[in-house]
């Protein structure tokens, strides 16, 4: 463990916490997949509110939370190396890097025109 202790010890903090905002953006995003898919499991349309999220304006605010946050973590890479810091060892040392969700099955299947009328 004090690998991990020194290594978060070379990181600025402030550079430290925008990696790890970074995360909880990341994080955000698959929790808020993870709630469409309950939605859907309760509403009996498998793939429609992921589908509003990944394609329509529910999840526009989520994609830009998304793109700046691997914005910033692509720059830390960037800079990491530059310093010669591991950067997968610090993402390590925070718990891992957060891979986005993949598409559930019955995205593709849903379309805008199988929406009910409400």
């Amino acid at each position: 463990m004090p690998e991990t202790t020194d290594i978060l010890a070379d990181i600025p903090c402030r550079v430290l916490g925008r990696v790890q905002h970074a995360f909880r953006q990341l994080h955000a995003w698959n929790d808020a997949i993870k709630q469409a898919r309950r939605m859907e499991v309760r509403a009996g349309a498998p793939g429609r509110y992921e589908y509003d999220l990944r394609y329509g304006s529910d999840g526009a605010s989520l994609w830009q939370q998304i793109a700046k946050a691997e914005a910033t973590l692509a720059l830390f890479e960037t800079v990491a190396a530059t310093n010669g810091v591991d950067p997968e060892a610090v993402y390590a040392a925070l718990g891992g890097k957060p891979t986005l969700l993949a598409e559930g099955p019955q995205v593709h299947k849903w379309h805008p025109t199988q929406r009910p009328a409400i």
